[in-house]
């Protein structure tokens, strides 16, 4: 018991370090950095290879990452991404963080060549062989990096006190917190408080990451999982107590490392609770902290006043309207017509996530709530059509086969009941929307994925060994879908009739209402408008889009496997998504391509050592939201009637007419 307990404190003392950075930027900028886990594996990579490549010592690597290198990086970040956040939507703000935390590792990447792929024994504040230490009093023995990461963990924490608590820094940075404005009449410089808590957190992300490093490996997805797992220590402080989230993080730790002496030795609890224990903890609070949704309006009001936004143009009307959508409609059928059937399996991917992102035009888009699992809900559409179609057990109870016993279900009419069956699990994740706001909402949709994601799609019936469920193609009305063409077609089809059913609803009363609830719910609600079953009506359409987007893509790839539709690849999505626009049905067209298409190419015309440039370009489109809220689409768009509307101008048909 006393190893669990030792193994539970060094892992409560990395959340700690982590976590600690992650409230103190977020309480000075109101910016909750996705990307921590990011810096940490940044700072680790720049360690690693001023220690093991240009061979300085342990003691001088050290020094320049902590205190010159990590510093630095965070006034950077800040100087070119968080000081524009400022004054931007919640769901901006933690989307361009996404966009951070896909852009940073790919440019380490490809800085550091030799930080592609996981580095197995990487170097950390000890000295190899690692020394271990033998305490005969509490039966236990403890090495050389975890004695490092609990010295870490206590100095952060007696360190970080006493500066917030004992000199003039702590007392600008406090009362930045609790009233910028009237922090700044005091004379307090409120820019540069921000820019140096961006730099004090950087440098703790990037202590957790040094000290993590040889305990996980270096390895960007690892580092990811596992500071994401610090969230749920700032939730326990209410992303504000820097005690609490301390106490926290301990806690998380020790439950996770004595509960290994309680679980079974084989299943799926033996592998999936452990790690399922932060976003348990942080699931919980969420629900039960009361005021929750009001802090959302208490953030709006530290933004202050907004960039004045111009009107845009009026819209085309009539056959001018329908030219665009004319032409995508054909360009996109016509793809087998100049393609050759290799590409044409290839966009036909695209074209089944693109079915699959309409998923955050309706629940992020047209409802204004930031989800985020949504890929966890294609991946149970996915994963209940494969079960279905090949005469799985795993569902039998959820839907009763009424078939053949020896042929499972018709393809079609499976892929039909997976994307039902992702519906009432999206109404279960609306239940927490109905109290929960902004950045609370895109956590606990977070920890609800993550939840399912170890403790469901985790089963080995779901795996298969890495291999997934075989899903085959549907033969409908003597047309066999086995032709890559064919099959392609019928994607085309299917997006097109959803594109029109997502505009259509945008037009109609019900988008009406969601315009309104995303302006002010508040404001809303005081004219009737019903806000809770309209939120249930976003999230279930959003879900049966999920699923259905799900169990194509699967039947796509010819295969349903839960590593399609991880929750980090759905938050990529959602912020690919989110660059050109989600409030446009042609942005999840163009995403859904470019996610297919761009990495294909690179890997078929460009040396290996190129590619991570699609996931950088990815990441930068997602970080662009900062300056560009509506995405790049709209801007285009706007630029087009713009320059209609000043030749219409200058035409001799426009004098006399009220401008526009």
């Amino acid at each position: 018991m006393q190893g669990y307990v030792l193994a539970g404190l060094v892992l409560g003392s990395i959340y700690a370090i982590s976590a600690l950075g992650l409230v103190l930027t977020y309480s000075s900028s109101r910016v909750i950095n996705f990307a921590h886990g990011a810096t940490a594996y940044t700072v680790a990579v720049f360690f690693h290879w001023l220690n093991q490549v240009q061979g300085w010592s342990i003691p001088a690597s050290a020094a320049i990452s902590l205190l010159v290198f990590s510093p630095l990086l965070g006034l950077a970040l800040w100087g070119i991404l968080f000081r524009h956040l400022t004054h931007s939507p919640p769901d901006v703000r933690f989307l361009a963080t996404v966009g951070l935390w896909v852009a940073l590792p790919a440019g380490v990447q490809l800085a550091f060549p030799f930080s592609q792929g996981q580095i197995l024994q990487p170097q950390g504040f000890a000295t190899v062989p690692v020394a271990i230490y033998h305490l005969s009093a509490l039966g236990v023995s403890v090495n050389a990096n975890q004695v490092a990461v609990l010295i870490g963990g206590a100095v952060v924490v007696v360190g970080l006190s006493a500066l917030l608590r004992a000199t003039p820094v702590g007392l600008a940075t406090r009362a930045t917190v609790d009233s910028p404005r009237t922090a700044a009449i005091s004379g307090i410089n409120t820019t540069m408080v921000t820019a140096g808590s961006w730099m004090v957190g950087t440098a703790l992300a990037g202590l957790a990451g040094i000290l993590l490093a040889p305990i996980l490996g270096l390895s960007n997805g690892e580092f990811t999982l596992l500071l994401v797992a610090s969230f749920a220590a700032a939730v326990v402080g209410r992303l504000t107590s820097l005690p609490l989230t301390f106490l926290g993080a301990m806690a998380i730790g020790l439950i996770q490392g004595i509960a290994v002496d309680f679980l079974p030795s084989h299943g799926v609890l033996s592998t999936g609770f452990r790690p399922s224990v932060p976003f348990i903890v942080m699931l919980g609070c969420l629900l039960l902290y009361p005021g929750l949704r009001r802090e959302r309006f208490e953030v709006d009001r530290r933004a202050g006043a907004r960039a004045r936004e111009v009107a845009p143009p009026p819209p085309l009307r009539g056959w001018r309207a329908a030219i665009g959508p004319l032409a995508v409609a054909v360009a996109l059928f016509s793809v087998p017509l100049w393609l050759s059937t290799f590409w044409v399996g290839v966009v036909s991917q695209g074209a089944a996530l693109a079915i699959l992102f309409l998923t955050f035009t309706i629940v992020t888009g047209e409802g204004g709530m930031l989800s985020l699992c949504q890929a966890t809900l294609a991946g149970i559409g996915a994963l209940t059509t494969a079960s279905l179609a090949t005469h799985s057990p795993l569902f039998g109870w959820l839907v009763p086969n009424p078939f053949s016993s020896a042929t499972g279900w018709p393809i079609g009419l499976a892929v039909l009941a997976g994307a039902l069956v992702a519906v009432p699990i999206g109404l279960l994740v609306a239940s927490l929307s109905l109290r929960l706001g902004d950045v609370y909402l895109a956590l606990a949709t977070l920890a609800f994925a993550l939840l399912i994601e170890q403790l469901v799609f985790a089963r080995p019936e779901f795996d298969n060994f890495g291999a997934g469920i075989s899903l085959g193609r549907p033969i409908f009305l003597g047309i066999n879908f086995n032709d890559t063409s064919t099959f392609f077609l019928l994607l085309a089809a299917i997006f097109c009739v959803l594109a029109v059913l997502t505009v259509n609803l945008r037009r109609a009363t019900t988008g009406l209402v969601l315009a309104s609830m995303r302006s002010s719910e508040q404001a809303a609600a005081t004219i009737g408008v019903r806000i809770v079953r309209s939120k249930l009506l976003t999230f279930g359409v959003s879900s049966f889009i999920a699923g259905l987007g799900g169990a194509l893509f699967a039947i796509t790839i010819g295969r349903a496997s839960p590593d399609s539709f991880e929750v980090l690849i759905g938050i990529v999505w959602l912020a690919i998504v989110a660059s050109f626009g989600t409030r446009s049905v042609l942005a999840a067209l163009i995403a859904g391509l470019l996610f297919a298409v761009v990495p294909q190419l690179f890997s078929e015309h460009l040396p290996t050592s190129w590619a991570m440039v699609p996931t950088l370009l990815f990441g930068l489109g997602a970080i662009r939201l900062a300056v560009n809220p509506r995405g790049s689409l709209f801007d285009i768009q706007h630029s087009v009637r713009v320059l209609r509307l000043r030749r219409a101008r200058r035409s001799p048909t426009f004098e006399g007419q009220a401008p526009a």
